[in-house]
């Protein structure tokens, strides 16, 4: 036999299925479908595909096959280098996970298609790398799913390490329901309410600015925190000396440098507080009288 003849025998050298599929899956070999990911070409085996996933059989068996040699089936929702991770593990078994995003969004793709062993390993890597910074995005991705786990584990880093969780900048990119969750725990790892008030009040002026609806944010944020007129007068005040107090120390080791600065955000916190108080205030002198014209009226 020729060495040509050998070399185009390319199952000769494959004595498992793992390494049979991996040929496959990398040449393209006796593929008959194609997928466009991202602009990206991948092609495939519809047989490998349904045979381990429903999702994919009714794809490209069922009554509405999406299909065909001239037409790529196009996958809008999920990265080249995620998708090629889930072919190679239904290609091999291998599942190559080497950080907390690939993770994350491999699991979304295990869950699309319905690949329950992928997302279980998936959601173990998640769970077993949480940081911070992370915690909130990994608490999320497990409420859509109804991942209890992955929320139970979550959440305790975040009441472990919830002043490392408020100060980083992933806390603005959360839902609001995540913000109410947190808010309403116990045993956070916070100096005093202070910490929940300026994280939202971080949270409101972060979505102020790409929204329009900055009121109903504000009031939902306030009520998120459940904090009672009085206070906020307090915390007001609470926020006025630790500005006051910032600003004489940085005076003190600057000798009192012309470029000493006061710091905007605490101005800007300070004068939002003092708005909540006033508007609070209004408001309880409005219901006050309110309720004494509806008992005048019941008693006349």
């Amino acid at each position: 036999m020729s060495r040509s003849g050998r070399e185009d025998q390319w199952q000769l050298g494959c004595a498992e299925w793992k390494k049979r599929g991996a040929h496959l899956l990398n040449t393209g070999q006796l593929s008959d479908c194609t997928f466009s990911v991202g602009g990206v070409t991948q092609k495939a085996h519809r047989l490998v595909l349904a045979a381990a996933s429903p999702v994919f059989e009714a794809m490209l068996y069922g009554p509405m096959v999406e299909a065909s040699s001239n037409n790529p089936i196009t996958i809008p929702d999920i990265a080249p280098e995620i998708f090629k991770i889930l072919l190679e593990y239904l290609y091999t078994d291998d599942i190559n996970i080497d950080s907390f995003n690939n993770a994350y969004n491999l699991y979304y793709g295990a869950q699309k298609y319905m690949l329950p062993h992928l997302a279980t390993v998936c959601a173990s890597y998640i769970s077993s790398n949480l940081t911070p910074k992370t915690a909130c995005k990994a608490y999320e991705l497990g409420r859509l799913f109804s991942e209890e786990c992955l929320m139970k584990e979550s959440l305790e880093l975040i009441k472990i390490k919830t002043k490392e969780v408020l100060k980083d900048n992933s806390i603005l990119d959360v839902q609001i329901e995540t913000l109410e969750t947190i808010f309403a725990q116990e045993n956070l790892d916070i100096n005093s309410e202070l910490d929940l008030f300026n994280a939202a009040e971080r949270y409101i002026q972060g979505h102020s600015e790409a929204s329009k609806s900055k009121a109903s944010s504000s009031k939902r944020i306030e009520s998120v925190v459940c904090v009672p007129p009085s206070k906020k007068r307090k915390l007001s005040r609470e926020l006025e000396k630790e500005k006051s107090s910032k600003s004489s120390s940085k005076k003190k080791s600057n000798s009192g440098s012309a470029d000493d600065v006061e710091p905007t955000d605490m101005n800007a916190s300070s004068s939002s507080l003092a708005k909540l108080s006033d508007s609070d205030s209004s408001q309880e002198d409005s219901e006050s009288s309110e309720d004494d014209r509806e008992e005048k009226a019941r008693k006349g």
